[in-house]
């Protein structure tokens, strides 16, 4: 078995790191281990996608699609504690740390479960967000997205960061075909937060 981010390794030698992660107003701890992405400090991209994301008043729901750590589910729960952020991942062990880093960091509004995308989603969301895993594949990237439709109320948002060498344009392309929409949000160092509202 590979040591993949997005597969399950049970056997993969356990490597805890704690990093010092800095949202608006809040110092959050969160507990990285090997197996998981970007296991040695928070990556450019997600920290690019928390930059741009506006959780607005009448955004109540918001899941986190292939959530590793929890990284970017926690930091949208810690500042908008009126949103119920769920958080899912089919890596085991990081769901594992990500409900740790929920208790670790006194978050009571979020959740984290196993989920291959959207397998055991049961209900729709006001916005999805996603850091989605490029190394899985293109199929999986774009299932993220394409499928995100089907769980989102209407108006609901999605919001990915994906790299120009990765994809970007044809995942706008497909964003379009599904959503009717899409906008780019930011751009920095190759990557892009792109944006799509359901209409």
């Amino acid at each position: 078995m590979s040591n993949q981010y997005f597969e399950n390794n049970p056997n993969l030698k356990s490597d805890i790191k704690i990093l010092n992660h800095y949202y608006y107003n809040h110092l959050l701890k969160i507990k990285t281990d090997s197996g998981i992405f970007s296991k040695n400090s928070i990556d450019q991209a997600t920290i690019l996608l928390l930059k741009n994301i506006n959780v607005t008043k009448n955004i109540k729901t918001i899941l986190d699609v292939g959530c590793g750590c929890g990284v970017i589910g926690i930091s949208l729960a810690s500042d908008n504690p009126s949103a119920l952020v769920d958080m899912v991942d089919v890596n085991l062990r990081a769901i594992d740390l990500t409900n740790e880093n929920i208790m670790e960091n006194n978050i009571k509004n979020a959740s984290a479960f196993e989920s291959d995308c959207y397998q055991k989603i049961t209900k729709k969301y006001d916005m999805i967000v996603s850091n989605p895993p490029i190394r899985a594949g293109k199929e999986v990237v774009h299932k993220i997205f394409l499928e995100g439709f089907k769980y989102l109320e209407k108006g609901g948002k999605i919001l990915l960061v994906i790299n120009k060498k990765h994809g970007l344009e044809s995942a706008k392309k497909s964003l379009i075909e599904k959503y009717g929409n899409c906008e780019i949000l930011a751009k920095d160092g190759g990557f892009s937060v792109v944006m799509a509202i359901k209409e």
